[in-house]
């Protein structure tokens, strides 16, 4: 896709480069399916070549599985997760939530809708993370 302005402030998940509202920045698909988004040229042309910046964590196959830890994401990063989370999945949810309300023509007041809107997400949250939903 190319540089475009930015719709929002954000960070680069692979080189950490942060843009505000209106910046430039790469936007297209990594070999992957993903998204890369940075501002930087080189990190986002090494993203779509599927060269991986970030160094990956193996870890050691004599130590136990307690002992290994992953490097935890900075709490900007995960505020930017929830953010992108709720502006693409919450509003389809919500929107889902409407039309089955209308569907089944069924009046429901605002609490109603939002418990079913909550209930959806930790279902789209659960099958999104991998875990099992049993």
């Amino acid at each position: 896709m190319g540089k475009r302005p930015s719709d929002r402030a954000g960070k680069c998940k692979t080189c950490g480069t942060a843009w505000n509202n209106g910046d430039q920045i790469n936007l297209g698909k990594k070999p992957d399916g993903n998204w890369a988004v940075c501002p930087s040229d080189e990190c986002y042309n090494k993203q779509i070549k599927g060269v991986s910046a970030k160094p990956t964590v193996t870890p050691n196959p004599k130590e136990s599985l307690n002992n290994f830890t992953k490097p935890s994401k900075s709490a900007d990063d995960c505020a930017l997760d929830v953010y992108a989370f709720h502006n693409t999945v919450g509003k389809y949810a919500w929107d889902k939530i409407e039309e089955l309300f209308k569907e089944h023509k069924v009046k429901a007041d605002l609490t109603q809708k939002i418990i079913s809107w909550e209930g959806l997400l930790k279902v789209y949250a659960m099958v999104w993370s991998g875990k099992s939903l049993e």
